[in-house]
């Protein structure tokens, strides 16, 4: 009998799945050392880079066998959050870090999509007149109101006041009216009226 197949995802939730337990954070490290060390990545030839790829794929792989047989271990039958850490501790060596939370996943049951009903086509009626709302006893069907009529409003023109027709109630002097703000003023007083 083969062991259950682990699922593994870098996201936090599955759609159409449901966390049903938390097991608990699981996590596997792996070191390599790397059987053509450089000085600096800049100095690195291509096939040094390639190899130096393809050890990081193969301690990638490595550390998820071994943080889903843990997950496995703990009952869990999902890893979520799955995420890789890759730290170079000198040129010549490396370790990866898998890290993740083991949990218990179930399948949310599905509803099946109702089947429309078939609507029955109706026979078109001929043309007709649209029916008039009959009144209901004691109800009348509002009418519109008619404009309202007001009479027009005599303006009456405003006689344009002139210098020397009102004295300044402070000095007694003439005032002079400004036209543009419609006042008095007292230019001997300096003040409005």
């Amino acid at each position: 009998m083969s062991e259950p197949e682990i699922i593994v995802s870098t996201a936090n939730i599955l759609p159409g799945r449901k966390i049903n337990r938390v097991h608990g954070p699981v996590y596997a490290s792996v070191m390599r050392v790397l059987k053509t060390p450089f000085k600096t990545i800049t100095t690195a030839t291509t096939d040094v880079l390639k190899r130096l790829s393809e050890d990081i794929n193969k301690a990638c792989e490595e550390a998820l066998n071994e943080i889903k047989s843990k997950a496995r271990s703990m009952g869990a039958n999902a890893i979520l959050g799955l995420s890789f850490n890759i730290t170079f501790v000198n040129t010549s060596t490396f370790v990866v870090l898998a890290s993740g939370t083991a949990v218990s996943l179930e399948t949310i049951p599905t509803m099946p999509t109702p089947t429309p009903m078939p609507t029955p086509q109706a026979p078109t009626p001929p043309l007709m007149r649209p029916p008039q709302p009959t009144p209901t006893p004691g109800f009348r069907i509002p009418q519109p109101m008619p404009p309202i009529q007001r009479p027009p409003v005599p303006v009456q023109p405003k006689p344009t006041p002139t210098k020397g027709q009102v004295k300044c109630p402070y000095c007694g002097r003439p005032a002079v009216y400004n036209s543009f703000y419609r006042r008095w003023y007292c230019p001997y007083c300096k003040r409005w009226i």
